[in-house]
């Protein structure tokens, strides 16, 4: 798939969580808009880098929060097959320890419901976080260590 055509079939979707999206990008561009004009040492090759790097792995970590969206936590106009609830499938099936499986299948398929809010909500802190570039150390680590 071309990424370009990719990204403005994504950013031109008719659809609420991009609208939330766009507001991100521009609360984004604010924020730095104030922080190049307030403060003279964040006029570098190098915050405008971190800035756009952010921006960029922020919507990554948006765009992958789309195929998981509550109450199915899927986005198949069914409302039943593929998204987190499959995903979670997979990993009881191919899952690189025998203890993942295993928790998986006994703890987080059985009480789905309980859990799925919470990854959900997981990835959209995380997202939010670099895109507006708050919290954005431990929106990091939490990332980094998020399977």
């Amino acid at each position: 798939m071309n990424p370009f055509a990719d990204t403005l079939a994504f950013l031109t979707r008719n659809e609420w969580p991009i609208y939330v999206f766009w507001m991100l990008l521009l609360g984004s561009l604010g924020i730095a808009v104030v922080n190049l004009l307030q403060d003279p040492a964040h006029r570098t090759g190098r915050h405008v880098w971190m800035w756009v790097a952010r921006l960029l792995i922020g919507g990554l970590w948006w765009q992958q929060t789309l195929w998981k969206l509550p109450p199915t936590y899927t986005d198949s106009p069914d409302g039943v097959s593929g998204g987190l609830h499959y995903w979670v499938g997979e990993m009881v099936q191919h899952s690189a320890f025998g203890i993942q499986s295993w928790l998986v299948e006994k703890v987080i398929q059985p009480h789905f419901y309980f859990f799925a809010p919470q990854v959900y909500m997981a990835e959209v802190i995380v997202a939010v976080s670099l895109l507006l570039g708050v919290f954005t150390r431990l929106g990091g680590c939490w990332g980094r260590s998020w399977p």
